[in-house]
């Protein structure tokens, strides 16, 4: 790793310095605050935020999914419980049987009246789109597909509002719906066709030593006969008293009735809650799926079969030719029996899932920069305010200023500039024996050898002239020899012609002249 060159710099200025180590401790703080957060769990990326937000959003739909299958199972048992008495009541009161009522249509119109009555009841209670009961029996035993055509009433609501109580028959005697301001749906019939109603063998084939409730079913998602509406059937059978079964009753739930009920608030721009039967786990199957989306929003439904892998630890990609979404995916039980498993799927469309990542992103970075700025921005005025009074006193001692009255905020540099002031004076005085020295010992230099001594300077070799200079440094002769490498008798015959040139006789007199000299040039030999 290469080292700044603030920190490797021979010469920088202190303030420099210092705003570089007080630079790098910011940022190991900042560090080790981002490794405490890791270790604490309070810094999550941009997917495991996302995550959180879908888990909560799939907590609440899985709630509310549960809440109203089991309001619905609920209610389907006491609806077949209130037909079962109904016909049990009628059977009393006409002196009849079940069988009887084949291609009776007096007996069927009477029943069929009161199942109108209690079946607007219930629709208009529940969070439903429709409710039904289908019997095991027709008006007619000689049609061509009598075995299939099975009587009994099917009600819809009219609108998804559930404070629109009109209602439409789709099934069922019209002239007794219109008699209960129940208009015909446009694809009205008078009979099912029970090949056409989901599962409706298994429904009937029901054990009669379960109990009712455990007998709930609920269908896959289909499109009714006749329509283009998706719709999803919970369906209980209607038990006699002497275990037969009448035929079945339940509740409808549409494509928009679901979404309308599912509907939940979200942070999310675009969010999408699926809920359907399990079968591939690696494909969502748009046909055969309910959705909803966020309340007042914008509803992005899938319009293809999406594929499924892996995204993040918890994230799955939900893939198709033109769709792409981020999500996770739950499996729920809400009814009994070979059917029982569901899969919730809640998600966000994936360019939703960019966006929000940018976002994050930018924001992080713009945070750092602010944290940077700021950091640097301390540390340049901490870093001013602390080496200005030593610059100061730098100066003061550059310009022999130590004994001015002004002090500084620092108690190091107050007590530099007293250590510096006697210093001052131990030096001035020093100097003064030194001059006073000199001058007593040039009266006893011949002013005629020392004018000689100056001018052989000049005449030195290189090599002499190095030899000479460690003889000023005051080097011995063994470290002359050490630090040129000559041999002794090399160095004796330097010696000479550097006495002979400069006219000394050894190398005391040298020195006392090259010490003059020095004086008289300003230190410079």
């Amino acid at each position: 790793m290469r080292v700044p060159s603030i920190f490797t710099q021979k010469k920088q200025t202190m303030r420099r310095k210092l705003f570089g180590y007080m630079l790098v401790l910011v940022l190991i703080l900042f560090v080790v605050i981002f490794i405490g957060m890791l270790l604490l769990g309070q810094y999550s990326s941009t997917k495991d935020k996302i995550s959180d937000i879908l888990s909560l959003q799939m907590e609440v739909f899985e709630r509310e999914i549960v809440a109203h299958q089991d309001n619905l199972a609920m209610r389907n048992v006491q609806l077949s419980k209130d037909a079962s008495l109904i016909m049990h009541s009628y059977f009393t009161k006409e002196r009849i049987t079940f069988d009887d009522l084949a291609n009776s249509q007096l007996h069927i119109n009477s029943l069929q009246s009161s199942f109108i009555d209690l079946l607007s009841r219930e629709i208009l209670q529940t969070e439903c789109s429709g409710a039904f009961i289908l019997l095991n029996t027709t008006v007619n035993t000689s049609l061509e597909n009598a075995d299939n055509s099975k009587t009994g009433i099917y009600i819809q609501r009219n609108s998804v509002n559930l404070a629109d109580d009109t209602l439409l028959l789709y099934r069922g005697n019209a002239k007794l719906g219109k008699e209960n301001e129940i208009m015909p749906h446009r694809k009205w019939q008078m009979e099912f066709d029970s090949n056409k109603f989901p599962d409706y063998d298994k429904i009937t084939e029901s054990d009669s030593s379960v109990a009712l409730e455990k007998t709930f079913y609920v269908t896959n998602i289909v499109t009714l006969p006749g329509t283009s509406e998706k719709v999803m059937l919970v369906a209980i059978p209607i038990r006699g008293h002497d275990d037969i079964i009448y035929g079945i009753c339940g509740f409808e739930i549409s494509a928009n009735t679901f979404k309308m009920n599912h509907s939940q608030p979200s942070t999310f721009e675009h969010l999408v809650c699926v809920f359907s039967k399990k079968q591939d786990e690696n494909i969502v199957d748009y046909k055969t799926s309910f959705t909803s989306g966020i309340t007042n929003g914008y509803h992005l439904a899938p319009s293809e079969n999406l594929s499924v892998s892996r995204f993040s630890k918890t994230l799955s990609l939900f893939s198709g030719d033109e769709e792409s979404y981020v999500g996770i995916t739950r499996d729920i039980q809400i009814c009994c029996g070979d059917n029982a498993d569901h899969t919730l799927t809640v998600m966000i469309p994936k360019y939703d899932y960019t966006k929000i990542f940018v976002k994050n992103v930018i924001q992080i970075v713009f945070f750092i920069l602010l944290l940077l700025f700021f950091a640097i921005s301390c540390c340049g005025y901490f870093s001013k305010r602390y080496i200005s009074p030593i610059i100061r006193g730098l100066d003061r001692i550059k310009k022999s200023e130590l004994g001015e009255s002004e002090s500084s905020t620092y108690l190091e540099i107050e007590d530099l500039f007293v250590y510096l002031g006697e210093k001052e004076k131990e030096f001035s005085a020093i100097q003064a024996k030194v001059d006073k020295l000199a001058y007593s010992r040039k009266n006893e230099i011949d002013p005629n050898d020392y004018e000689y001594f100056k001018m052989g300077i000049k005449t030195l070799t290189k090599q002499e002239r190095t030899i000479f200079e460690l003889y000023l440094s005051g080097k011995s002769a063994p470290e002359i020899l050490e630090i040129t490498g000559i041999k002794e008798r090399t160095l004796k015959f330097h010696n000479g012609n550097i006495y002979e040139k400069l006219g000394v006789h050894s190398r005391k007199q040298m020195l006392r002249y090259a010490m003059f000299y020095q004086n008289e040039n300003g230190g410079i030999i």
